[in-house]
């Protein structure tokens, strides 16, 4: 009879030791999604601007998708950076990225990142070049195939053009 109740005990001993390490493991509500804060007022202010246009929901629509993956690319070239160090560089470059700097702005880049203004304007089209990569890559997950690409690329355009 011993064995048989140390044996029982053993059993609901494991049991238990099982549920709570399945317990402890479980993913909560929401799982390993991020979460994204509301802020009311920048979105009060977006959907006041959306409105005080002429567009129609579906332009509108389009415009924001457009501006959400150009930010997207944006943030992984950033992480890129910063991966390697280089964030005051992204930083100084990110205003400049889809256009090219005046004079005085690529000497006041050179004279904070300690470089020259020839290094600088080089390290800008390197970071120009991955960024148009990035796009690419981004805009590649929400095409059905690969030659759909630079159709979505003008089309992108096109939208944020007006």
């Amino acid at each position: 009879m011993k064995g048989r109740f140390r044996s029982f005990l053993l059993g609901a001993f494991k049991l238990h030791l099982a549920k709570a390490r399945e317990r402890a493991e479980a993913q909560k509500r929401g799982g390993n999604c991020p979460h994204v804060s509301l802020d009311i007022a920048q979105v009060e202010a977006q959907v006041a601007r959306e409105l005080a246009t002429n567009d129609t929901p579906e332009r509108l629509f389009e415009r924001a998708w457009a501006i959400a993956l150009l930010e997207e690319a944006l943030n992984r070239l950033r992480r890129e950076f910063e991966r390697h160090g280089r964030g005051e560089a992204f930083r100084c470059f990110q205003p400049c990225l889809q256009g090219d700097p005046d004079a005085a702005r690529r000497e006041e880049m050179a004279r904070v990142l300690g470089l020259s203004v020839g290094a600088v304007q080089v390290a800008l089209t390197r970071a120009r070049h991955r960024f148009a990569e990035l796009l690419h890559e981004v805009v590649l997950q929400t095409v059905a195939s690969p030659a759909e690409v630079s159709e979505e690329l003008r089309h992108l355009q096109s939208v944020l053009r007006g």
